[in-house]
């Protein structure tokens, strides 16, 4: 269940960061100019994750983005849900059950 919530949020907010780089250019550079604290080389992307799940996506006219944007954030947090439920049930059964999730996730 988890990798299959994974890979739908993978799935839309690849289409939410496509849509957004490509019809609101002007939104994406200004996304390339905010500090970031963050690995990657890409502060871009890592910008524009956390304006999707800020909800800023929001404030632009744009209907197919909004609908992106939200199921992604869904999908995000449903992740999360599944995981945490994971470890829950895994720390009822035992510590074996624990390295059991580790090994799902990692």
């Amino acid at each position: 269940m988890f990798a299959v919530a994974f890979g739908y949020n993978a799935f839309v907010q690849t289409r939410f960061m496509r849509r957004l780089r490509q019809e609101h250019p002007s939104v994406w550079v200004e996304l390339g100019q905010r500090k970031v604290i963050t690995e990657d080389a890409d502060r871009t992307l890592a910008a524009a994750q956390l304006y999707l799940l800020a909800g800023e996506y929001k404030l632009v006219n744009d209907v197919i983005l909004v609908q992106l944007g939200r199921r992604a954030v869904a999908a995000f947090y449903f992740g999360i849900a599944i995981a945490l439920a994971m470890f829950i049930a895994a720390g009822l059964a035992g510590e074996s059950a624990i390295s059991e999730c580790w090994s799902v996730l990692l």
